[in-house]
């Protein structure tokens, strides 16, 4: 599974953390959602993603440090969700990142 677009489909709970197994997904895209709980450290293993979209949900947490993995993400968007913590340093490790958005 290369894509994976499942926005805006009134999705609740946590995301699941076998989407880590997903190692060739590249498009993430779960926003418009309630999804709620931490952003699972798992998705650090799904080293070819470049877009990333969990806008506009219930999330919690803070970005985790295993996203170091993510060499290849382009875009990551997280805002509209109760993200606690300063800024994430691991962000600054990610040398393709483009544009991401926190708030």
């Amino acid at each position: 599974l290369r894509e994976l677009h499942l926005y805006d489909n009134m999705l609740s709970g946590a995301i699941p953390t076998g989407i880590g197994k997903l190692r060739a997904l590249k498009l993430l895209y779960l926003e418009s959602n309630q999804l709620s709980q931490t952003i699972p450290a798992e998705i650090g293993n799904c080293v070819n993603l470049e877009d990333m979209g969990l806008y506009t949900n219930l999330l919690t947490g803070t970005i985790p440090s295993t996203f170091e993995a993510l060499w290849k993400l382009r875009r990551m968007w997280v805002s509209r969700n109760a993200l606690t913590g300063g800024f994430p340093s691991v962000l600054l490790k990610m040398p393709s990142l483009q544009d991401i958005y926190l708030d």
